[in-house]
């Protein structure tokens, strides 16, 4: 018995190390932690042009209805998102998309049922504004080779300011990309449609229809994701996921409940899951075989978005911007043969309570709990306050 006591303490000991120097670390080093947008606005879209300079609108609630008090906004930020800077604000107008096409920034907005571009040419000193009405609806904009292509009920292709139709259907998703385009139109018999085209609407092949347990008309948090040789469709009615990895022959559905999704690759998504009394930034793949919760939100998100494998945010409500410079998974530390640890640190960044978890060695599982001190949330402000080992 006092071996195995000993060969606890040694193990517990590594684990009481690795929580030590994972406490002393700054908000830079956490997963997701909070920046300073300098707005209260609701925000809704954001878009990276490098690694340094972004844009993010706002304004109006979730779906762009505005109260009196609102205004739209654009912020722009120079230092990968740390800080931003409100470049543009109208009141009564809610700033709902951004896309950046040859040094232009083109802003999608709307007030009531009216929409607006909202444009300025990025070179220019100081930023010169155009807000003009247009007859168009811009849902879902995506830019590909200078041009935004967008739904508004067909899909639409805007391009050095020349408007054309791309798709004359009635297009519910899209994706396009150098892959290709990928859409769901209408419903058949069979199932909804959905179509491929190689050379991004020239020639349309149509794909295997999907039987009818997804609708094609999929607006809030839906999507659809073009990659090499698979096909994604994220549907909200019902929530789940559909996927091909024939290039459309066949198709899987798997229910995921989550909302907000960004799809990573062809396994695995970053999403909101929703409990009683709050919501969480997780991180899983489609079949749920792991849930990785990732940070506890204190407001409504609206948009998860990553520009590279490393910097991505989720914005939303109240001017809230999340940030992370390390692809926003959960903490782990593997180490070598002696103790072969897996951490995993919750919530993340810390916020009062801090638990790290652990398998050390023999497979044996440790807790341990931390509880904030008067020091903030720098490590040396937390004491431990249990450990507990199981065998």
């Amino acid at each position: 018995m006092t071996q195995l006591n000993e060969h606890n303490q040694r193990n517990m000991k590594s684990i009481l190390l690795i929580a030590f120097i994972t406490l002393v670390g700054t908000s830079a080093q956490a997963q997701w932690y909070p920046v300073t947008s300098g707005t209260t606005e609701n925000l809704h879209d954001i878009f990276f042009v490098d690694s340094l300079t972004g844009y993010c609108g706002g304004g109006g609630n979730a779906i762009g209805e505005l109260d009196s008090n609102d205004s739209g906004v654009i912020l722009r930020t120079t230092n990968g998102g740390e800080g931003w800077e409100t470049i543009f604000s109208a009141d009564s107008l809610a700033v709902w998309n951004i896309c950046i096409v040859k040094e232009k920034l083109y802003a999608f907005a709307h007030k009531g049922w009216s929409w607006y571009l909202v444009s300025t040419v990025l070179s220019a000193s100081p930023l010169k504004w155009s807000v003009r009405p247009i007859p168009y609806s811009p849902w879902e904009p995506k830019v590909y080779n200078d041009a935004i292509y967008f739904r508004d009920y067909n899909l639409k292709k805007l391009e050095d300011d020349t408007l054309s139709t791309i798709v004359h259907d009635i297009v519910g998703l899209f994706d396009i990309n150098k892959h290709g385009l990928l859409f769901v139109s209408r419903e058949t018999p069979e199932g909804i449609r959905i179509y491929f085209s190689e050379d991004h609407g020239m020639t349309v092949d149509t794909l295997s229809p999907y039987p009818s347990i997804v609708s094609p008309h999929q607006r809030t948090f839906a999507q659809a994701r073009l990659l090499p040789d698979v096909f994604l469709i994220y549907s909200t009615y019902p929530i789940g996921m559909l996927s091909s990895f024939d290039r459309g022959k066949s198709w899987t559905y798997h229910y995921v409940g989550y909302d907000n999704p960004f799809i990573i690759d062809k396994d695995n998504i970053f999403a909101v899951r929703r409990v009683v009394g709050g919501q969480f930034l997780i991180k899983t793949n489609y079949k749920e075989s792991y849930i990785d919760t990732l940070y506890d939100l204190d407001f409504v998100p609206s948009k998860i978005y990553f520009y590279n494998d490393t910097l991505g945010f989720v914005i939303g409500e109240e001017g809230n911007i999340l940030r992370t410079t390390n692809g926003g998974g959960t903490v782990g530390i593997n180490e070598a043969e002696e103790l072969k640890k897996n951490i995993k640190v919750f919530p993340n960044p810390v916020k009062g309570l801090l638990r790290i978890d652990g398998v050390v060695k023999r497979r044996r599982k440790a807790s341990e709990t931390f509880q904030k001190g008067p020091n903030g949330s720098r490590g040396f402000g937390y004491s431990c306050r249990s450990v507990c080992t199981t065998g």
